[in-house]
């Protein structure tokens, strides 16, 4: 039974090392050994900025069609610059930039479509905001599902949920 307990304890050492790694350093750079956050491909990142990932300050969920996230990113580059590398940047990826807001100088708001297929498109709202001499970026990614006359408008047979109807007199006369 002791020797069971050691095994044990030996065994779980690696996952309580990471764990007080997050949570001595909170931000933590994409694609690292201990971000549990996977890095869409799809959503570029200046190599300036590191990944917020303790106390699920981030998250990310993709499924098939299905995606979201809160990816919150932090580093020292200026806003205009972070603006230029997503103008540029994102459109590589599919992305279209349907409006920008800047409500104060030290924030500006983005809002960005991805058309997936048919069915489906992305939406994604990109934050980016100044503070004490650092700048956070927040992408905020949702699925949208298209309406049914999307669907039926691009081709694809609309699905009808009602009952057949009885032939008329004069279907029967044919």
């Amino acid at each position: 039974m002791k020797t069971r307990t050691t095994l044990l304890a030996v065994a779980l050492l690696p996952l309580a090392s990471c764990q007080l790694e997050r949570e001595l350093n909170p931000t933590i750079e994409p694609g690292s050994l201990y971000s549990s956050v996977e890095q869409p491909a799809d959503l570029p990142v200046p190599r300036e900025l590191k990944l917020r990932s303790a106390a699920n300050q981030s998250r990310y969920f993709g499924r098939g069609r299905f995606r979201t996230g809160n990816l919150v990113y932090e580093g020292a580059l200026a806003i205009d610059e972070l603006r230029g590398f997503l103008r540029s940047r994102l459109p590589d990826h599919g992305w279209e930039l349907r409006s920008e807001e800047r409500p104060v100088n030290e924030r500006l708001v983005q809002h960005w479509v991805r058309e997936h297929d048919h069915a489906v498109r992305y939406l994604l709202l990109a934050e980016l905001e100044a503070a004490g001499g650092s700048s956070v970026l927040v992408y905020d990614l949702r699925t949208q599902r298209l309406p049914a006359e999307s669907v039926e408008s691009s081709g694809s047979k609309k699905r009808t949920d009602t009952a057949p109807t009885e032939p008329t007199r004069d279907d029967q006369e044919r």
